[in-house]
C-alpha cells in the first residue's frame, strides 16, 4: 500500500522525518496544499482509494482549524467527487457542517466524520459507568502492537493482559447455514469452536440496514447476508464465520465442518459477497465436532422485549416522583434549567456524598472549553435506570464552570463545587474517599499551544493525579489512602504516562497501551483517535458501531427519531453492566479461566 503525506507549506520536522524514516517504510512525504489542484494532480488524488484528513487537538483555535479542514475536504470533493474521505473535526457541532459538503455521502462514498472530543469523552462517560472501559474499548479498536507470550506458562498479571489485548474487531460475513439462528446460538457456536466473540451483527433485513449489539431471540434471527462483528486475534480466524456449514444433525447434537482455501486472507471487493465457491475449497478439510447443547432454556435471553419495556415504563414512573422527565426529542433525563447559584454544594450537602462521580477541569476564564456536555449526556441516557443514574460533582474554577453550565443545566443530577483540584481540601470537600471515580480533564490554555515541550503540556493534570494519590483520609466512610481512589486522568500526549504512577515497574519509553495506568483504566490520551482513523478506514460501519457502545448524542438522537409514546428504548442502545465476578451468578466460574466465558451465554 503507498501513502502519500501532504504538509501545509513548511518541510517536514525531525519527529515527521523520523516517523516515515522507521515507522512508515513506502510513504511519500509531498510539500504542498490540498487546496491546490495542481497539488492534487501531483499526488494522483484520482488514483488513490481514500483521503485521510487528520487534526490537530493541541491548536488554540479549534473552530478555525476544523473551518480549515472542512475547506480541504471541499476542495478534494470538489476535484474528484467520488473521492471516499475519513476526516477528523475537534468540535461536535461541526460534524453537520462537514456532513453538509457538496458530495460528502456516508451510503454513497463511505465518507465518514470522527469528533476527536465527543469519543474520547463519549469513552470517559461510560468508564464513570463501568470503569475500565475505556481501555478495553481501547484495546479493542488496536491501538498498539502487544508482546505475545503463552499466559499458561507465566503468572504474570501483564502476559494475561497482553494475551486478551491481541483481539481486535473484525467484520465478516456469516455463513449461509447460520440463516434461522438467533444471535445467541450463532455466538456460542463461533466461541466454542473458533475462540471467537460475537459482538454484533448487521441487520439487512429492513431498506435500512442496522447494527444491534447483543439482540435478544425475538427482536433478530440470521438471515442471507447478516454481517457478524467479531472479536479474534486476526482476520483469517474470524472468517471462520463464513464458511461454517451445517452437515449434518443428530437430535441435540450438531456435526460442524468447514473448508480452508490456500489464499486465506479474503481480497476486498470479496468481502461483500458470498457465492456457493466459498464452500469449495482446495486445502485440507478440516472436520471440528462438538456436543452444543441446543436447549433453549440455555440460549434464550433472560430479559424479553416486554421485560425491557415494563422496566423502561417503570424508570419512567420513577423518573417523575423525584423530579425528572424524559425528553421525548432527545431521550434524555432532565430537570427544569437549574441556576449556576443554585447548584453550588454547601459543606452540609458535600458530606452526605456517596458513590458518585467527581469530574475536576483544570481550567480558566480564558481556556478553552472542554465540552463537558459530551460528557454528561451518556451518563444520562433514557436506557438508563434511574437507579443507575450517578451524581456528579463538578470540580473546578468558578470563571470556567459558568461557561459550561449553560449546555450542562438542565441535566439532572449535576452540582458544582467552586475550588482547585490542585487542593487537598477541595479534593476532601468533594468527597473523593467515597465516590466511584474521579476523573481529571484538562482544559487547554491558548498559551499552551505554543508550548515546545509536550512533557509540560499535561503538567496540570499530572500533579492534581499524584496529589489525590497522596492524600489519607479520617473516619469510616470511604478509603483511607488516595492511591486507592479509583481515577482516570485526560493526557494530550502519551509519553506523560509515566509521570502518573511512581510505584509501577514501566519502562520510562513504554508505550501507553503497555504501561500500568492505562491497562488499570486510570489514564487515556487524545492521541488514541488517530487509531479510530484506521478502524474506521478499514471498516466505514466500525463508527457507527462506537457510537452504539460509547451511547453518544448522535446514535441516541437517530434512535429516538422513531420512538413511539411508550417506547424509550431501542434494541440498538447500548447499556453497560459491570459484574462482579466474586459474587453469584459468576463467581462459581471465577476459579475456570476457560469456563468463565460460558457464563455469558446461560444467565
Amino acid at each position: 500500500m503507498e501513502f502519500k503525506v501532504f504538509s501545509a507549506r513548511e518541510f517536514p520536522n525531525p519527529h515527521i522525518k523520523s516517523i516515515l524514516r522507521y515507522h512508515a517504510l513506502g510513504a511519500e512525504y509531498f510539500q504542498g496544499s490540498s487546496l491546490s489542484i495542481k497539488d492534487l494532480k501531483r499526488v494522483k488524488l484520482k488514483e488513490a482509494e481514500a483521503c485521510i484528513i487528520l487534526a490537530d487537538n493541541t491548536v488554540s483555535n479549534r473552530d478555525e482549524k476544523d473551518s480549515e479542514n472542512m475547506m480541504r475536504a471541499v476542495s478534494i470533493k470538489n476535484y474528484q467527487q467520488e473521492m471516499r474521505i475519513v476526516m477528523q473535526v475537534l468540535l461536535q457541532k461541526n460534524k453537520a457542517l462537514v456532513q453538509s459538503i457538496p458530495n460528502f455521502d456516508s451510503e454513497k462514498y463511505g465518507d465518514v466524520v470522527i469528533c476527536i472530543t465527543e469519543l474520547k469523552l463519549g469513552m470517559i462517560a461510560q468508564s464513570c459507568l463501568c470503569p475500565g472501559f475505556s481501555t478495553l474499548l481501547c484495546n479493542i479498536i488496536g491501538i498498539g502492537s502487544y508482546p505475545y507470550k503463552n499466559v499458561n506458562e507465566s503468572t504474570d498479571w501483564k502476559d494475561s493482559y497482553f494475551y486478551g489485548c491481541g483481539y481486535e474487531f473484525y467484520m465478516t460475513r456469516l455463513s449461509e447455514d447460520f440463516e434461522g439462528m438467533s444471535f445467541a446460538q450463532v455466538a456460542k457456536i463461533c466461541f466454542e469452536n473458533w475462540n471467537i466473540v460475537l459482538l454484533a451483527v448487521e441487520d439487512k433485513s429492513t431498506l435500512a440496514s442496522t447494527i444491534l449489539l447483543n439482540p435478544s431471540n425475538e427482536e433478530f434471527v440470521v438471515t442471507k447476508g447478516t454481517q457478524g462483528y467479531f472479536l479474534a486475534f486476526d482476520k483469517e480466524t474470524a472468517e471462520k464465520a463464513w464458511y461454517f456449514t451445517e452437515n449434518s444433525t443428530k437430535g441435540n447434537q450438531i456435526r460442524l465442518k468447514y473448508y480452508t482455501r490456500k489464499s486465506r486472507r479474503l481480497p476486498r471487493e470479496s468481502q461483500g459477497s458470498m457465492t456457493n465457491s466459498c464452500y469449495e475449497g482446495d486445502g485440507a478439510d478440516e472436520d471440528i465436532e462438538t456436543a452444543a447443547a441446543t436447549d433453549k432454556a440455555d440460549l434464550s435471553d433472560t430479559e424479553s422485549d416486554s421485560d425491557v419495556y415494563a422496566e423502561t415504563s417503570e424508570s419512567i414512573q420513577n423518573a417523575a416522583s423525584v423530579g425528572l422527565r424524559l425528553n421525548r426529542a432527545t431521550s434524555f433525563y432532565v430537570q427544569e434549567k437549574l441556576a449556576f447559584e443554585e447548584a453550588i454544594l454547601t459543606k452540609e450537602e458535600c458530606e452526605d456524598l456517596r458513590n458518585h462521580v467527581v469530574v475536576c477541569v483544570i481550567g480558566d476564564a480564558d481556556s478553552i472549553l472542554v465540552g463537558l456536555r459530551d460528557m454528561l449526556l451518556p451518563m444520562r441516557a433514557s436506557n438508563l435506570a434511574v437507579s443507575e443514574l450517578k451524581f456528579v460533582v463538578l470540580l473546578g474554577s468558578r470563571d470556567y464552570l459558568e461557561r459550561e453550565w449553560e449546555a450542562v443545566s438542565s441535566l439532572s443530577d449535576i452540582r458544582v463545587i467552586c475550588g482547585s483540584p490542585l487542593k487537598q481540601e477541595d479534593l476532601l470537600l468533594a468527597s473523593v474517599n467515597t465516590c466511584s471515580l474521579c476523573v481529571f480533564l484538562r482544559s487547554q490554555a491558548p498559551a499552551e499551544s505554543q508550548l515546545k515541550d509536550e512533557y509540560l503540556v499535561d503538567k496540570e493534570c499530572i500533579l492534581a493525579t499524584l496529589n489525590l494519590k497522596s492524600m489519607k483520609f479520617k473516619g469510616n466512610k470511604g478509603v483511607k489512602r488516595g492511591y486507592d481512589v479509583p481515577l482516570l486522568t485526560d493526557l494530550a500526549y502519551d509519553s506523560n504516562v509515566q509521570f502518573l504512577d511512581q510505584e509501577d515497574d514501566d519502562e520510562p519509553d513504554a508505550a501507553l497501551c503497555l504501561s500500568q495506568p492505562f491497562a488499570f483504566g486510570q489514564a487515556i490520551s487524545s492521541s488514541i483517535m488517530d487509531s479510530v482513523v484506521s478502524s474506521v478506514y478499514c471498516d466505514p460501519k466500525a463508527m457507527t458501531l462506537l457510537h452504539l457502545l460509547l451511547n453518544t448524542e448522535e446514535i441516541v438522537r437517530s434512535d429516538s427519531e422513531d420512538e413511539s409514546e411508550n417506547s424509550f428504548r431501542k434494541p440498538s442502545r447500548c447499556r453497560l453492566v459491570q459484574c462482579p465476578i466474586i459474587q453469584p451468578p459468576f463467581n462459581k466460574f471465577a476459579v475456570c479461566d476457560a469456563q468463565f466465558p460460558h457464563a455469558l451465554f446461560r444467565i
